[in-house]
């Protein structure tokens, strides 16, 4: 059982062209398996929290009182990163390429960290891509130019990218912002499914909460005045807790269909 721990109970991160703190009194242990999503308004410091949680500190970010992230008990920030990378892979929200690849190209490079010094891809880097293309219906357009791709192809990409680089834990920043019902539903459950079949902990920030509370087992929430929550759906999907999150009044109820918790503004 792998573990990814962040101990941020006194630590405290702002960027330098702001006054306020974006994180401080975070407490999460993430296991092997599971899939938990990530939550809160705009500015509340999700996709910050997920770059920490990778061992990457952004670019402008000023620590005081450093925390601490343990995967398997060592310290993410004190690894190689090469290490790093064979332990936890972070997606970010947005990317541009400046190279005319090909898709398969572009997913291989996900291997990376297995090459050795020889930086050649192997036959079974190629079989680990070419599975995850097929997982995430890109194997027919495998050849195709990424400068040729729809938006929702090229974010499909990016998580098979992800994917390929088969690690222990998986953070995804928004991956399926802006996709369609049904590219959401069909990467989403081949997520949390690739997950499950490599014991992975998965960790994907969603701002839409009833989906969230489809796929999540656990959620975590950053909300206002750096308020922190992390717990079971059932548990954290309380209208005083969305309350401190949001700054709204939310009611919760069951969905007839999906058979978990879902809410609705309650005015």
């Amino acid at each position: 059982m792998h573990t990814l721990e962040a101990r941020l109970l006194n630590a405290r991160w702002k960027y330098s062209d702001k006054d306020k703190f974006v994180l401080k009194n975070i407490n999460i242990c993430v296991k092997s398996g599971e899939f938990i999503c990530l939550s809160g308004p705009n500015g509340s410091g999700k996709s910050t929290l997920l770059s920490l949680l990778s061992g990457i500190v952004p670019d402008g970010l000023q620590v005081q009182n450093k925390g601490t992230v343990f995967i398997d008990g060592m310290d993410v920030y004190s690894m190689n990163r090469k290490l790093a990378a064979k332990k936890v892979v972070y997606m970010s929200q947005t990317e541009t390429s400046l190279w005319d690849f090909t898709v398969r190209d572009v997913v291989v490079m996900g291997r990376y960290p297995y090459t050795g010094f020889s930086g050649i891809y192997s036959k079974q880097d190629f079989m680990v891509t070419d599975e995850v293309l097929e997982g995430v219906q890109l194997q027919a357009i495998s050849g195709k130019s990424i400068f040729e791709l729809s938006g929702g192809e090229w974010q499909k990409v990016r998580i098979a990218r992800t994917l390929v680089q088969q690690t222990e834990f998986i953070l995804l920043d928004e991956p399926v912002a802006n996709l369609d019902f049904t590219y959401q539903d069909e990467l989403l459950t081949f997520i949390k499914a690739y997950g499950k079949k490599t014991d992975a902990g998965v960790i994907i920030s969603i701002h839409d909460l009833n989906t969230a509370a489809r796929y999540a087992e656990k959620l975590v929430f950053l909300g206002k005045e750096n308020y922190f929550n992390f717990g079971l759906v059932e548990e954290v999907f309380d209208p005083d807790v969305l309350k401190k999150v949001y700054g709204a009044d939310f009611a919760v109820f069951n969905h007839p269909v999906y058979k978990c918790p879902q809410i609705c503004l309650s005015h």
